[in-house]
């Protein structure tokens, strides 16, 4: 029996491709699973709060708050967050087999919305700074490519009747928009488009 090897390329693609299979086909994801049997990782994902320290201590000399920082599987178009409020980073699990490069380059950018909400003047010159600035097709090549095939999943664009909101979903929904029912306004969304 020969045994297979899988460089890092192709683990990726295949958990690409079985992950978009699965928000298109969900209903053939058994069938999927009995025609690939998924090529192991080698490596545990990285500690992110580890490496939250490291960047800490060698970018900001450790002045930087301490965050709890955490994986989240419900990130799919969205790479990274940071809730300054609450003290939480939270990272895409797609960048768990991402190059460590990237890994680095997105919890910086994360981090520094710690100091600095948007992405204003002040951001991009600490970006400059740390040596990350630049546009993000520059920083992370090949990712745009993943957003792209995963917003194309969304079957269903809505706008809220009263602020105008555009959101995406996957199924169709009936509720309202909860920017407006903070202020009072209950406003239902409407669909707009359904892709096929």
């Amino acid at each position: 029996m020969r045994c297979v090897t899988f460089d890092d390329l192709q683990i990726q693609f295949f958990f690409f491709l079985k992950f978009v299979c699965y928000l298109i086909l969900p209903s053939y994801m058994g069938q999927l699973e009995l025609l690939f049997e998924p090529p192991r990782l080698p490596t545990a994902p990285p500690d992110l709060q580890f490496l939250f320290r490291q960047l800490n201590q060698r970018y900001w000399r450790g002045e930087l708050p301490e965050y709890r920082c955490e994986w989240s599987s419900r990130m799919i178009t969205t790479w990274g967050l940071c809730y300054r409020s609450d003290r939480i980073i939270r990272i895409s699990s797609l960048f768990k087999s991402r190059p460590f490069e990237e890994l680095s380059a997105l919890l910086c950018h994360e981090m520094i919305h710690i100091k600095y909400a948007g992405h204003g003047p002040r951001f991009k010159r600490e970006l400059r700074r740390i040596g990350l600035e630049g546009d993000v097709q520059r920083l992370f090549p090949h990712l745009n490519e993943i957003t792209t095939a995963l917003r194309r999943a969304d079957r269903y664009i809505y706008k809220c009747g009263a602020c105008g909101i555009h959101i995406r979903r996957r199924r169709r929904i009936r509720g309202y928009c909860a920017a407006c029912w903070k202020l009072g306004i209950h406003s239902r969304f409407r669909l707009l488009r359904n892709r096929v």
